[in-house]
Parts: C-alpha cells; sequence; structure tokens
C-alpha cells in the first residue's frame, strides 16, 4: 500500500533529485568574492542569439591568467565559466568570438555594465579585454558570480510559480533595474525571468545579458539629449514569449516594450505559465497575444490591471511613470502586510534543503562508521 507523501516530503524530493541542485551547490566560501554561482539562460529557439557561433572553452583551459573551473550554463553567444585567478578570485567569465560584420554583444554588454556599477541590481564588472585564443580572437567579459536565474527558481518550485507575497516582491526588484538601466539611456530589448538572477548575499535582484541593450537617447554637439530616430524596421530581438506586439511587427522599441515584457513576466511569476507557452512559431505567439484581454491577469492583485492600462497607453517615447507603478505594487505590499524584507518562498526552500543535507550526510557518516 502507498501512502500520500506531505507537501514537505514533495518538496525535499524535488531539491533532492534536481539535477540543477547536485551540479550547484547551496553556497560556496569565498572571502575574496562574497557571490553566489552564476546561472545565465539558456537561449531557446526563438532568441535574437541562438544561431551566433560560440566559442568551444574546455575545462582547465587559461585565459589571460583566468583558469577555467567549471562551466555554469551557456547561452546564444557561448557559455559561461566560473573561473579563478592567481590571487584567488573566483568569478564568471564570458567569451565571443569577434567576426567582421558581426555584433560584438560581450562589447556592448561590457560598456553598458561600466556605466552601471552605482546600481544594486547589476554584475560586479571585474574585468572586460580582447585576447588571441586557439587561432581566434575572443572579447572576453569577467564579472561577479551571482545566484541562479529567477526562471530556474520559479521552475523549483513545487507548483512552478512562486507564491504571491514573493511574486510581487521579486517583480518590484526586477523593474527597479530595468529603471536603472533607462535612467541610463538604454532598453534592455530582451527582459524575461531566464536574465534575472538572486543575489543571496544581498537578497537583492540582478539583471543579467546587457549585450542586446541599445541607446534609446541621443546627445547633439550643444548637449541637448533627444530620442533617436526610429529604423523604418528594425531586427527581432528579444524573446517571442515576452516580447511586446510592436516587437513583433518589427518597430522600433521604447521603454514601454521593457515594461511590456516586465508584465509577461510577473504574470509568469504568479500563474507559472503564459497562456502562449505551448506555442512554437512566432505568428501563432504574435495571434495570441493579439487575443488576450486584461484576463491575463486574473487572480492577480487588482493593481495589475491598473499597472497594464498606464503601460498599454504609452507610446514609443514616452516616460514611463515608475513612481506610479511603484506605488501600485507597494499599496498591494501594504494591504496584504509585506515587509520588503521578509524571507521569500525559494529562501525558505533552499533553507530545507540544506538542513536535509546536513541530517542526510551526519546519517550516511553514522552507517559508515
Amino acid at each position: 500500500m502507498r501512502f500520500p507523501l506531505s507537501p514537505v516530503t514533495r518538496i525535499v524530493r524535488l531539491f533532492v533529485f534536481n539535477s540543477s541542485l547536485r551540479n550547484f551547490p547551496i553556497s560556496v566560501s569565498q572571502p575574496s568574492l562574497p557571490l553566489f554561482h552564476f546561472l545565465l539562460f539558456c537561449s531557446s529557439p526563438m532568441s535574437s542569439s541562438s544561431s551566433l557561433p560560440k566559442p568551444s572553452i574546455s575545462r582547465d583551459d587559461s585565459i589571460c591568467g583566468w583558469k577555467c573551473l567549471r562551466k555554469l550554463g551557456s547561452g546564444g553567444f557561448g557559455s559561461v565559466w566560473k573561473v579563478q585567478n592567481a590571487d584567488g578570485i573566483l568569478a564568471a567569465l564570458k567569451t565571443e568570438f569577434i567576426r567582421k560584420n558581426e555584433t560584438e554583444t560581450l562589447r556592448i554588454e561590457a560598456s553598458t555594465l561600466r556605466r552601471l556599477q552605482w546600481s544594486e541590481h547589476f554584475c560586479q564588472l571585474i574585468d572586460s579585454f580582447k585576447t588571441d585564443y586557439r587561432d581566434d580572437k575572443l572579447n572576453v567579459l569577467v564579472m561577479g558570480l551571482t545566484g541562479r536565474s529567477l526562471s530556474r527558481m520559479r521552475r523549483m518550485m513545487p507548483r512552478r510559480y512562486f507564491s504571491g507575497s514573493t511574486a510581487i516582491r521579486v517583480s518590484r526588484q526586477c523593474l527597479q533595474a530595468i529603471r536603472d538601466l533607462h535612467s541610463i539611456g538604454y532598453l534592455h530589448r530582451d527582459v524575461k525571468g531566464s536574465n534575472f538572477a538572486w543575489s543571496p548575499e544581498s537578497r537583492k535582484v540582478i539583471m543579467l545579458d546587457l549585450g542586446f541593450c541599445r541607446r534609446y537617447l541621443d546627445m547633439d554637439e550643444n548637449g541637448s539629449i533627444s530620442h533617436r530616430p526610429p529604423r523604418g524596421k528594425a531586427f527581432f530581438t528579444g524573446t517571442s514569449f515576452y516580447c511586446s506586439i510592436y516587437v513583433h511587427k518589427k518597430s522600433e522599441q521604447g521603454r514601454r516594450d521593457d515594461l511590456i515584457a516586465w508584465l509577461y513576466m510577473t504574470v509568469e511569476f504568479f500563474k507559472g505559465k503564459l497562456p502562449w507557452r505551448s506555442l512554437s512559431s512566432d505568428k501563432d505567439i504574435e495571434k495570441a497575444k493579439l487575443k488576450t484581454d486584461s484576463s491575463l491577469f486574473d487572480g492577480m492583485p487588482r493593481e495589475v490591471y491598473f499597472i497594464n492600462d498606464h503601460i498599454r497607453k504609452l507610446k514609443r517615447q514616452d516616460k514611463p511613470d515608475y513612481g506610479r507603478i511603484f506605488n501600485y505594487i507597494d499599496h498591494v505590499c501594504f494591504l496584504s502586510i509585506l515587509s520588503m524584507t521578509k524571507e521569500f518562498i525559494f529562501e525558505k526552500l533552499f533553507m530545507l534543503h540544506s538542513g536535509f543535507l546536513k541530517r542526510r550526510h551526519t546519517l550516511l557518516k553514522f552507517t559508515v562508521l
């Protein structure tokens, strides 16, 4: 006779048998750089960067004094490696080929990241350089390690979505990162849960993958700032599941498009999936988005409807009222008596998993003795 599993047992089983937890420990002692493992998104077939050629790096390879210890993840540009230098500093290293007539996304990412070192929602930039490697020229970016991506942590939840209190507060931090990026005149153009990571040390959300960022502001010789003129037809940049209708139509993106993607990501945090997640073609996804109305937010706080109304009214060049959106989110937290410093659901589950592993290790130790 089989007895039903308790919720706690289900959670423990989920974490014990999850391969990512076996490969990426919960914490690491890093005195010189107190951050955690960096896990970049795995690009989908509908991501802008999936067809780019990728450098081949192996374990124990050395790139300008940085020894490759372990592969942490991969993206459209290539792989991400945990590396260490002669001083014992641990970091995350990304590479890309330098090819004629191809956009150097890591150079763009390094330049943008350098401008954002004041923000608590972006990685620490350690180094960026060009180098020769196996008869090829590479761009190399070295940055601080972070934790798992929000998308990965969401899928690790028992029902594949966050609790309401975690979803609204994590979404708020993501919006803070987007606002900080917009404040320096750049758009992200690929906002999704896989491009945000959690830093357990600072308890902050970190925005990742700035390689597709683009300036939306220009400065003339007199110092006057204005919007860049739109291109007649822009390239598709982003991920189909999250991008706005305007991106599907290959229109020039604005700040509203980042916020529309943020809103879709927020729905996924609350509900676990978007209605068009099972569709495979860009056209089908576009049609599904056109048919979707405010029922997309059913079961979510009513303030989300107000946020959606504000974002949908924005034109490409319009500046979003970030303060208004934050007020709506804070009102949800106020009504729910939520503190911004309250423990997140994934922190509780990670603590449960850590405690289980400690007890399991003790039990195995006594069994061996």
